[in-house]
């Protein structure tokens, strides 16, 4: 009798354990800052980072940026950015200050 609760116990314990390693649980609500300023959060089975959208040319040549973004020149190369300045400068530069010079489309000039 002893040895058919003992049994019992641990095969309960055994299945408890080994439905709770399939509980899916969220990912968590980080953020990455793309090049083109966008973000992207966590998502899939391992909670890896979305793929960051392809930078957008825009300027003389190319079509015009989407809505929410602004055409910038960076290395006299033309691209279709958005958010805020600080934003732009850390994932263009590299650096949270850079510095931006008044011309259409607004030229990005990155500080060392």
């Amino acid at each position: 009798m002893k040895y058919l609760i003992l049994t019992i116990v641990l095969l309960s314990l055994f299945l408890v354990s080994s439905c709770q390693n399939n509980i899916i649980a969220g990912c968590t609500a980080e953020a990455k800052i793309c090049p083109d300023g966008s973000a992207v959060g966590r998502s899939g089975i391992n909670c890896e980072f979305e793929k960051c959208p392809d930078l957008i040319n825009c300027g003389p040549d190319n079509s015009p940026c989407p809505e929410n973004y602004q055409c910038y020149i960076i290395k006299d190369n033309y691209y279709c950015l958005t958010g805020d300045t600080s934003t732009i400068c850390s994932t263009v530069c590299n650096n949270p200050t850079c510095q931006f010079i008044e011309t259409d489309p607004m030229q990005i000039e990155c500080e060392n």
